[in-house]
C-alpha cells in the first residue's frame, strides 16, 4: 500500500541544511559526526528509521512486520532497507542556525525493509488494523496521538499541540531482516 494523502499546511524541515548528510553517533562514549552516505553504503542500508530508546523494547520481533508512525511525512521507500537506530540523546529542529541533532545508537538495532508506505495520513483516517503491528503503547489513535506530541514537542519545539496533531502522520510498515550487535563507525 502506497497512499498519500492531502498535505498539511505547515512546512515541515525536519533538520537544516548543516546536518542534512550527518549522522551523531555514540561510539562507545563519544559522540562523532559521521558522513551518513558513506555509513550507508558500508552497511547495505537505504537509510535510518530513528527509535527512542527508552520505547526501544516495545517493539515486539516476535512477529515478522512492524508498523512505524512518523508525523505527516517520512520519505521512506517501499524495497529499501533501513537501519533502526537508537536515540539516546534528543535533538531539536528550531531553524537552519538552531539545530542539534539526535545522538544515535548503532548498538543492538534492527535492519528492516520497508513493504508499505502513506504519507499525509490525518488521525482521523487510521485504520484500526494500522495498530497491530506497532509497538506496545501504541494501540489506538488516542495512543498516538500522545506519542506523536512527546516526539515532537521536542525535536520541533516551534510548534504547538495542534500544529503537531493538525499534520496527520506517515504510516510505515516494515519486514524485519535481522538484529545487529553493533555498526561500527
Amino acid at each position: 500500500m502506497d497512499v498519500n494523502h492531502k498535505k498539511s499546511q505547515i512546512a515541515l524541515p525536519r533538520e537544516g541544511t548543516k546536518f542534512r548528510n550527518t549522522y551523531r553517533i555514540d561510539n562507545y562514549g563519544t559522540t562523532v559526526d559521521i558522513n551518513a552516505k558513506e555509513f550507508n553504503a558500508k552497511h547495505g542500508i537505504d537509510g535510518i528509521i530513528r527509535i527512542h530508546n527508552d520505547v526501544y523494547e516495545t517493539i515486539d520481533d516476535t512477529l515478522t512486520r512492524f508498523t512505524h508512525f512518523n508525523l505527516e511525512f517520512s520519505g521512506h521507500q517501499i524495497g529499501k532497507t533501513y537501519a533502526m537506530p537508537r536515540i539516546v540523546k534528543f535533538g531539536y529542529y528550531r531553524s537552519d542556525a538552531d539545530e542539534c541533532p539526535p545522538v544515535l545508537s548503532f548498538d543492538n538495532i534492527y535492519i528492516v525493509r520497508c513493504v508499505s508506505v502513506s504519507e499525509h495520513v490525518p488521525f482521523v483516517a487510521i485504520r484500526d488494523d494500522s495498530f497491530r503491528t506497532s509497538m506496545s503503547h501504541i494501540k489506538d489513535v488516542d495512543a498516538l496521538k500522545k506519542e506523536m506530541l512527546f516526539r515532537y514537542a521536542i525535536s520541533l519545539p516551534n510548534l504547538t499541540k495542534k500544529q503537531i496533531l493538525s499534520m496527520g502522520v506517515s504510516i510505515t510498515t516494515l519486514r524485519f531482516m535481522r538484529r545487529n550487535e553493533h555498526l561500527v563507525v
